[in-house]
């Protein structure tokens, strides 16, 4: 490593790679691309839309493994996969913080799975149903759905994981995490927890899902009975009123007097259902008979259809015709349908016969027959109601219009959105192409499902209690024998009720007594040994103030080696920086000094490089004033404090002295000269160290290129 670069070097015992370093961003890469993969193309449709996703399996196995710069790298590939293909964009957070807070915890010396399941206790599932909350509107069903099936899927990715964790080898599972070594207690405890949660769960989700499947079955069976009834009763109302009303219009067809005419009208009244008129128009369109007077509104003498849509409709198709729902605005303003059936003699169209039924009365008769947990509408061809239990008779004849959609928690039953309320939907089509909606409340799936879930996490924290209080017993026991050991282990006598303990298990007394054989020779042995430590202590003592000098300073001039120079210079840059004081980074470089060793030797080289150290030394004697030989010929001061100007004032005071030097070679007199770059910072206290040093040195080459014997300055 370049002696500049020392201040980027990592502490002893930490990871030396960086955070951007190549091997980071690969396995980060990697373990991101498996685990967004994972979610996007192995997710597991639980209820509804509702998802179960394993790809945070990965992220934490990259996080036991390689540590948190590596993770951070995976999860934000995965969770950003993942928030895409699942348009949640709340799972970044999600995810993003989960490694976090359990990169945190695991330093405190959890276990993973306990990390994990803290975080989403504490604060992940809050989370999730605050985003969900906040982002989607939910209802309160879905969001507890949601938000506990986030966390029961949170325990089996973990679980996966630590279970994968437990068999890697020792030095990748505490590579990043070096924490002192676990109880035996909690590791009893979370291996029960980790081989009895994940089974647990996926039965009993399994369970949820079936329950919940049938649920929805057997409601989607009881709406579609309702349908049917519905639509056959409708079905069979109007074929026999159109088969009465057809014997009427035949019995008119073969005589048309006014006692056929009254005849057709006394059959109709006793044979018709739920028919409040029936009416008897000529080819003309002209009213001339009706069994129930009207209220007359806006007719002078008599009454035609002529122009009406029931009238043209039955002479131009000489067929049954039902009439969409309406109000009859030229009579009484009654929501009604009408049936029509043409009077025809061969294929002369001679009138019609008609048939009333007041929409209200139609009500009546369906009440009866929904089951009281739905609601029903139905409509015409112009989705105009005809019969509703959800709207007031005022309203009849109204659209029904409603948004088709997608409920979160069920799959297998329509969902529509009617008045901004959610509905499940079932529909069929009757004669006449009315269409008969069978709605319920989706309470009536998701109530269920809430009461399994409830029984689900109330399962699961008696599971953990459980274990919790079987493994504190069972450590306990084992461990009591082990913790005695350990704690009378360094006194000179061995306790007898401590062999006594150990009499648990038979490796644990076979390790108790070779534990109290060796406890003798251990003492002699601590006895010699502290008293060798302590003569090789003083020693080594001695030669690390004698290595520590040998390391710091450079052997021909005893000025700091770069080393040195980079390791005080950075403190009282620090300091420049924090004070914001002036201060001057300064390179000199003896000019042609290959030239000089070449024609006169390597010892009078090595004379001219002591001379200028003196001659640095001499004129930077303040406690603030680093000197350095930073190569070769090349030399590096740090000047702190007072002015800049005094600064060069120094250095130019600096190369005057050394060109006025006269040095002897074999009765020749030599002189030399000096060239120096000067980076001074007075105002801008952004550069770093090493930007400093950069500054100076090209400084200096610029001295160098533009002649030699030159000072040139940059004050920033």
């Amino acid at each position: 490593m370049n002696d500049r670069e020392i201040i980027a070097r990592k502490k002893p015992g930490t990871s030396s790679l960086t955070f951007f370093a190549v091997p980071n961003l690969l396995f980060g890469l990697n373990f991101g691309v498996l685990g967004g993969m994972t979610n996007a193309f192995l997710g597991v449709p639980f209820f509804g839309s509702v998802t179960l996703y394993f790809g945070q399996f990965f992220v934490l196995l990259c996080l036991t493994v390689r540590g948190i710069n590596s993770a951070i790298f995976a999860v934000a590939i995965s969770s950003l996969v993942t928030a895409i293909s699942a348009n949640e964009p709340y799972l970044i957070i999600i995810f993003a913080l989960e490694v976090l807070v359990v990169h945190a915890l695991l330093h405190r010396g959890f276990f993973l799975f306990q990390a994990v399941v803290y975080y989403w206790i504490i604060l992940g599932a809050p989370l999730l149903l605050t985003l969900t909350a906040l982002t989607s509107g939910a209802e309160h069903d879905v969001l507890f759905v949601n938000g506990a099936t986030r966390a029961l899927n949170a325990l089996m990715y973990v679980t996966a994981a630590a279970l994968f964790h437990w068999f890697l080898p020792t030095k990748l599972s505490r590579n990043h995490y070096q924490n002192p070594p676990p109880k035996l207690a909690s590791m009893i405890f979370s291996l029960c927890l980790l081989t009895v949660t994940l089974p647990a769960l996926l039965i009993a989700l399994i369970f949820i899902n079936q329950a919940a499947n049938q649920t929805e079955q057997v409601i989607a069976q009881k709406m579609q009975a309702n349908v049917f009834e519905i639509s056959a009763n409708i079905n069979n109302l109007l074929n026999q009123n159109i088969s009465n009303l057809h014997t009427v219009a035949n019995l008119i067809s073969l005589n048309k007097n006014q006692n056929a005419l009254q005849l057709g009208l006394l059959v109709a009244k006793s044979n018709l259902q739920m028919i409040e008129r029936t009416s008897i128009y000529n080819k003309d369109g002209v009213l001339i008979l009706t069994s129930k007077p009207y209220t007359m509104k806006n007719v002078h003498g008599y009454y035609s259809a002529k122009d009406k849509e029931f009238f043209n409709h039955t002479r131009s198709s000489k067929d049954v015709y039902i009439s969409d729902a309406s109000f009859n605005k030229d009579f009484e303003d009654t929501p009604i349908i009408t049936i029509n059936i043409p009077i025809n003699s061969g294929n002369e169209f001679e009138g019609l016969v008609q048939g009333t039924i007041k929409l209200t009365e139609l009500d009546d008769l369906i009440d009866n027959i929904v089951d009281k947990e739905f609601s029903y509408v139905i409509t015409d061809t112009r989705n105009r109601t005809i019969a509703s239990s959800m709207i007031d008779n005022t309203l009849l004849v109204s659209n029904f219009d409603f948004e088709q959609t997608e409920h979160d928690l069920i799959n297998s039953i329509s969902t529509i959105l009617y008045k901004n309320v959610s509905y499940l939907h079932e529909q069929t089509t009757t004669k006449g192409d009315w269409t008969v909606s069978v709605l319920s409340d989706p309470k009536l799936v998701t109530t269920p499902l809430i009461r399994h879930f409830y029984f689900l996490l109330l399962f699961a924290c008696l599971l953990i209690l459980a274990f919790s209080v079987v493994a504190k017993h069972l450590a306990k026991k084992i461990t009591r024998p082990l913790e005695e050991i350990a704690e009378h282990y360094p006194n000179t006598k061995v306790h007898p009720q401590i062999i006594e303990d150990s009499k648990v298990s038979d490796e644990i007394v076979k390790l108790t007594n070779t534990l109290v054989s060796s406890h003798a020779v251990m003492n002699d042995f601590q006895q010699q040994l502290k008293e060798q430590v302590d003569n090789k202590t003083r020693q080594l003592k001695q030669l690390n103030k004698e290595l520590y000098s040998l390391a710091q300073k450079d052997g021909l001039t005893q000025l700091l080696n770069r080393s040195g120079f980079n390791r005080f210079a950075l403190t009282s840059y620090r300091n420049c920086i924090r004070n914001h004081l002036p201060m001057s980074m300064i390179l000199v470089d003896i000019d042609h000094f290959k030239k000089i060793n070449d024609s006169y030797g390597h010892p009078f080289g090595d004379k001219c490089i002591t001379t200028v150290a003196k001659i640095l030394q001499k004129h930077c004697k303040r406690d603030t004033d680093i000197i350095g030989r930073f190569g070769g010929e090349e030399f590096i001061l740090m000047v702190v404090g007072g002015e800049i100007s005094e600064h060069h004032t120094r250095v130019k005071l600096i190369t005057d002295t050394i060109r006025s030097i006269e040095l002897n070679h074999k009765n020749q007199i030599v002189k030399m000269t000096v060239s120096a770059g000067i980076c001074s910072i007075v105002e801008d206290f952004t550069s770093d160290f090493d930007a400093l040093i950069k500054y100076a040195d090209e400084q200096l080459y610029l001295s160098k290129r533009t002649g030699r014997d030159k000072t040139s300055i940059l004050v920033r």
